[in-house]
């Protein structure tokens, strides 16, 4: 069947940025599906992402008793406490926003 695969990967640049890197693969034809339409619909999904993103706080703590959580919430939640673990077995402390 016909395949639309989108890549996205965001890269942390420093507190406030990240790298973001998009790539798409496709194994339809023009006839299929044209280009110029794949592209729009790609990047208005994107611009949709980039608008939630740039309005979150990036500030966003380690320590989950400072919020409140919903059953969605659980993979941010895992990578915030791997993160911590980490910090912990390094002796690092979370570097927080002042």
């Amino acid at each position: 069947g016909l395949m639309h695969l989108i890549f996205t990967s965001a890269t942390p640049i420093d507190d406030r940025t990240s790298q973001v890197v998009q790539f798409c693969v496709r194994n339809d034809t023009e006839a299929d599906a044209k280009a110029e339409n794949i592209i729009a619909f790609d990047r208005a999904v994107t611009t949709e992402d980039k608008a939630v993103l740039e309005s979150t706080d990036y500030d966003t703590p380690l320590d989950l008793s400072e919020e409140q959580h919903m059953a969605t919430d659980q993979p941010g939640i895992i990578m915030r406490r791997k993160l911590a673990a980490l910090l912990r077995q390094h002796g690092e402390v979370e570097q927080r926003r002042t």
